[in-house]
């Protein structure tokens, strides 16, 4: 792994020395101050009697054309799992104990030809033990049901269906049984975003394509038992509709569009029984929910050149944590585990 050198400038940061994290110091060996832990995000701790990060997310990369994997540790530094330039869309697994990612054969692809080979892969959440899980022709923001036992997708699973472009896939989480899910006659309308009802019960989804010459980006559930689509929302903003994530009660989609005020995105809550739209947070560049709560959230902002910036709402006290990091965008992805670090 390559760690990037931490930069902690949040004001009034508090560093707590938790329970047993001091070492004993061996006989006859110089004495050490015990290493604080960095506490100014109570969601950087990891996941009870687990190691590893309970944050993760993708982002650009070296000269800016490359994208890798990085995780926060509960130090507060930020250390990148992957160096390829090629692996992005973090997830974790319902236990916490590693992430799922897409891993594209190429850094670039040529224009005009197929999509590159992709393949699925999971780490573990220190970013050790890769594993390739199976070859796709294109795979992106692999997610886990609640149970494990599938992983959701975007992409083409199959050269023939290249035409049909971007649907949702499922899969058995050891990568066998792929199947697309959603309804192929809707022809160019690319779909992404798969995010799954805490129950496992639906799919929500974007579906975008342009009406009268207007742009168009549409959010649908669908019921997997039954197959039945559903339309939630839909909005014209160029910018689209990005970063899905269910609220673990069930009654509330998250989702990120273009920012009126011309710097990244604007994070929204729309409740999925009564269509009621709700701004959560502005100028964010990947946004998530925060666990254990049916409308906290954690979300990125790079703004004024004061570097990568995690907040998260559920701390009621807590502002900007700002950390030394890669750059940014709103097409980085953010992952949170189920499990609350302080659990």
């Amino acid at each position: 792994m390559r760690s990037l050198p931490p930069r902690l400038l949040g004001s009034l940061v508090t560093l707590l020395l938790l329970a047993g994290c001091a070492q004993p110091t061996a006989p006859g060996a110089p004495s050490t101050e015990p290493e604080l832990p960095f506490a100014g995000l109570p969601l950087l701790l990891p996941c009870a009697g687990m190691t590893g990060t309970s944050l993760a997310f993708s982002a650009l990369s070296g000269s800016g054309d490359f994208v890798d994997i990085y995780g926060v540790t509960a130090a507060g530094e930020v250390v990148a799992f992957t160096d390829d330039g090629k692996s992005s869309y973090p997830a974790f697994s319902p236990d916490s104990k590693s992430l799922v990612f897409a891993r594209a054969a190429t850094r670039k692809g040529s224009a005009g030809s197929p999509p590159p080979s992709t393949s699925l892969w999971t780490m573990d959440t220190n970013g050790g033990n890769e594993r390739k899980i199976v070859d796709i022709l294109n795979a992106e923001v692999p997610s886990y049901s609640p149970d494990g036992s599938m992983i959701a997708f975007m992409g083409v699973a199959e050269a023939e269906a290249v035409s049909l472009g971007y649907r949702i896939h499922l899969m058995s989480a050891d990568g066998t049984d792929i199947r697309r899910v959603t309804d192929e006659s809707v022809d160019g309308l690319p779909e992404s975003d798969p995010t799954w009802s805490p129950d496992g019960t639906e799919l929500a989804f974007v579906r975008t394509g342009s009406r009268n010459g207007e742009s168009v980006s549409q959010l649908w559930s669908l019921a997997l038992a039954s197959g039945a689509e559903r339309l939630l929302h839909e909005t014209t903003s160029e910018g689209g509709l990005f970063d899905l994530s269910w609220a673990p009660s069930g009654d509330s989609l998250l989702f990120t569009v273009r920012s009126e005020s011309g710097f990244g995105r604007t994070a929204v809550h729309l409740n999925v029984v009564t269509g009621e739209l709700t701004r959560a947070a502005e100028s964010v560049t990947a946004v998530a929910h925060s666990p254990g709560s049916s409308g906290d959230i954690v979300f990125f902002t790079t703004r004024d050149g004061s570097g990568l910036q995690v907040t998260d709402t559920s701390e009621a006290t807590a502002g900007p944590t700002v950390l030394a990091g890669p750059e940014v965008t709103p097409l980085s992805r953010i992952a949170v585990a189920p499990c609350k670090g302080d659990n």
